[in-house]
């Protein structure tokens, strides 16, 4: 099991890491709201296939130090029998550098079987589990799935691994007490607005309300790490480096390999997201030229650095890869921002009234940060 550590763990920074994502099911057992694969069917990927692409990234993975193996579905744990049985021969052989495996499952179709496998295999297979907050949110996202998931089970076994929270319209006056519920629960979040689905900007008012709450429970439970819709990395903004710069490493150090073996630069770039027609339109771009990935229109933006975009969903809906939502979505993201600068700048103003006052360098550049943004008139 030593081959599975990984550059986090050993605390090894300049080892750059390979994702590779193999879509193992098209199938699904929910029908989430904000659901992008509009196109299931029961298409799977075989134990030979999977075997063959594993070897195969080792020989085309060269200039990277460690690989990740991602399942996808669909859920992927519909196809546990497949999972099981790679990473077992692949525990049995010896590779060229580090590998880890990992997934992101819905939770619902874990059994006692799964749970006994993956409980003594939590060292070299990390599983994350999306799961939206309360029950209440659960139930009107997840196809009414609250009472199908073990949350302790996950919290006990993989502790540190963010839970996936995704936020709806319908979910979104919930958001803080569902983040809540969840850190008292052992996790720590991953949470976001659902992304390819329509935002009412009416909708800004309860989102901020939402931030706000949240930053009063961080203030005052600093043993909480904040989730990551306020804790946004904001000295991206300091970046004066010209040119376009892309938000994820589509395409560069992740690709994604479907059911049929076809390589796609990620899942959202798949069959199971985009047309036929989309995919034979996308097999015609250049995408390592980085102006394609590029937005005249967000340049004069104070926060385009730290702005989250998702390049397959630009696509699918807006048919460019910068085809960023900038009627509705762009202006939550903006409150986002300001509501992470107010939150830093009282967290600062915390430590920095404290007994010992110390500020590191990571809050001398979010401070910076902060004061670039509120000296633009229109962030």
């Amino acid at each position: 099991m030593q081959e599975l550590e990984t550059a986090a763990a050993t605390g090894e920074k300049d080892r750059k890491r390979r994702t590779v994502i193999l879509v193992v099911t098209h199938r699904c057992n929910l029908s989430c709201s904000y659901c992008y694969q509009n196109n299931k069917s029961d298409k799977r990927m075989t134990l030979e296939q999977a075997k063959h692409i594993f070897a195969r990234m080792f020989e085309e993975s060269a200039a990277f130090g460690e690989i990740e193996f991602d399942f996808l579905g669909g859920e992927p744990l519909l196809e546990f029998e497949l999972i099981r049985d790679l990473c077992e021969w692949a525990w049995n052989q010896s590779w060229s550098k580090p590998y880890l495996f990992f997934t992101t499952t819905n939770g619902t179709v874990m059994t006692g079987e799964m749970k006994e496998w993956f409980s003594k295999n939590k060292e070299g297979f990390y599983i994350s589990l999306s799961f939206d907050g309360l029950a209440e949110a659960q139930r009107m996202n997840r196809s009414n799935s609250d009472d199908l998931v073990d949350l302790d089970f996950f919290a006990a076994n993989w502790p540190d691994q963010p839970i996936k929270m995704t936020v709806s319209p319908d979910s979104l006056p919930l958001l803080a007490d569902g983040i809540i519920f969840l850190h008292k629960k052992g996790f720590k979040i991953g949470a976001n607005l659902a992304l390819g689905i329509h935002w009412d900007l009416a909708l800004i008012g309860e989102f901020n309300r939402q931030l706000d709450r949240l930053m009063d429970f961080y203030l005052a439970n600093p043993e909480y790490s904040p989730a990551t819709i306020l804790d946004m990395k904001l000295y991206g903004v300091l970046d004066e480096e010209a040119g376009p710069k892309k938000f994820c490493g589509t395409h560069d150090h992740m690709v994604t390999i479907d059911t049929d073996g076809e390589a796609y630069p990620c899942h959202t770039f798949t069959p199971l997201v985009l047309s036929p027609e989309q995919i034979s339109e996308l097999r015609g771009l250049d995408l390592d030229d980085l102006d394609i990935y590029h937005s005249e229109k967000c340049d004069k933006c104070a926060v385009q650095r730290v702005c989250p975009t998702c390049y397959g969903l630009n696509f699918k809906f807006r048919g460019k890869l910068s085809g960023r939502d900038t009627e509705n979505y762009c202006s939550f993201v903006k409150a986002q921002v300001l509501a992470n600068c107010k939150f830093q700048a009282r967290r600062l103003q915390a430590v920095a009234t404290s007994e010992t006052g110390e500020i590191s360098h990571e809050d001398f550049l979010t401070a910076k940060s902060i004061l670039k943004i509120a000296s633009l008139t229109n962030p």
